[in-house]
């Protein structure tokens, strides 16, 4: 993968336009963070189709090298029961499910999101007229697929801002008091490889966040260190921090 990808920075400096990857994972976002370093050169960057999505298409090329724009080839496809009264209750395992049994590759899929028993599902748009055409079924449901020309709001609205105290500034510390974990099920969940501090997975527990830092712990959502507030009468750190998808 990090070969493949590295080929596609170099073809596009060498042809002098823009090229795109497949959707990666999270895991596969940070191994090329970390196999380009932080000083890299290589100019890139990484969508998902809106704001907040975890799978992510990398775009080799910039504005400013090449003098033009080009748009990601991604596509938010709506996926709606035909019947919503007669509809099963749909789930992102039942959309993923009924994708893959048909022999889609998981890299040109990106996330999906619910709103009210309808699917949004972003994906390369080389797949989405095929999709179109033959994903006519969930479950027991009926359903029919669109090109959805204007995107909803699906981040789940605006984050929640906390103001709280705590003992440090480490990244331990900071996701057990966003999600309510002990110590040991927080140290479990960097050995799981499930942390990624800026996009970049993590196992070091001990990582101090500085403002701005974004953190994900997959299965339980993402945060925003904002701001430290200073120390309380007690010796804690009072902090402000925004919370997604918990």
């Amino acid at each position: 993968m990090i070969d493949h990808l590295m080929d596609l920075a170099d073809r596009s400096r060498e042809q002098n336009r823009y090229l795109f990857s497949e959707f990666l994972s999270l895991p596969e976002q940070s191994d090329f963070l970390k196999m380009i370093g932080p000083h890299s050169a290589i100019p890139y960057e990484m969508w998902g189709g809106i704001e907040g999505c975890e799978r992510k298409v990398v775009r080799f090329g910039s504005p400013e090298e090449l003098g033009y724009e080009e748009d990601y080839p991604i596509v938010c496809l709506e996926i709606a029961p035909r019947m919503q009264k007669f509809a099963d209750h749909l789930e992102h395992r039942d959309v993923l499910g009924a994708l893959m049994n048909q022999g889609i590759r998981r890299e040109v899929l990106g996330d999906i999101f619910f709103e009210e028993n309808v699917a949004y599902l972003f994906c390369l748009s080389s797949i989405a007229e095929y999709l179109q055409d033959t994903l006519k079924q969930i479950r027991h449901t009926a359903i029919q697929v669109r090109v959805c020309e204007n995107v909803p709001d699906l981040s789940g609205g605006k984050p929640k801002e906390k103001e709280t105290t705590v003992a440090s500034e480490r990244i331990d510390v900071m996701i057990a008091e966003c999600y309510n974990l002990s110590r040991s099920v927080c140290s479990e969940l960097f050995h799981q490889g499930r942390v990624f501090l800026n996009g970049r997975q993590t196992e070091q527990t001990s990582a101090q966040l500085k403002a701005e830092d974004l953190v994900t712990v997959r299965g339980f959502g993402r945060f925003r260190y904002k701001e430290n507030l200073g120390m309380t009468k007690k010796g804690k750190i009072r902090v402000v921090i925004e919370l997604w998808g918990n």
